[in-house]
């Protein structure tokens, strides 16, 4: 199903990238390298209505946009760990790359479920036979 109109603060929240200062981002050129601002969507929201609304507002990219990993919840290994991870990633496999994503916005912890803390993104590719650009 898709969204006809993408609102902020109401299908996608902006939140700001931190990466350490003595080690650096990680991500090997990844989209928290790349972007100091990034955007976390409802899970409602697809990556049709990301590519639909990026083209009808130029000045955002759809490689910005990040989903919580919900799937990620199910693996009783990774108990509580949050995750995000870029929308169209597309079957590539991922890893942390050293940054994280958070906000001041109190409406933040509704599209990180319920997280009080920065969220590591996972948007580290390495060689292309596993999947990386």
């Amino acid at each position: 199903m898709s969204k006809e109109n993408m609102k902020l603060n109401e299908d996608f929240i902006a939140g700001d990238v931190y990466e350490s200062k003595g080690i650096g981002n990680c991500s090997n050129n990844g989209v928290s390298n790349r972007y100091k601002e990034l955007y976390v969507v409802a899970p409602f929201i697809t990556l049709q209505d990301v590519e639909k609304f990026c083209n009808e507002n130029p000045s955002y990219k759809v490689e910005q946009f990040l989903i919580l990993d919900y799937d990620f919840y199910n693996n009783p290994r990774y108990n509580n760990y949050c995750r995000l991870e870029p929308l169209n990633k597309g079957n590539k496999w991922n890893m942390f790359g050293g940054a994280y994503l958070h906000s001041s916005d109190s409406r933040f912890q509704l599209f990180v479920g319920g997280c009080k803390y920065p969220i590591p993104i996972h948007d580290r590719y390495e060689r292309s036979d596993m999947g990386g650009n």
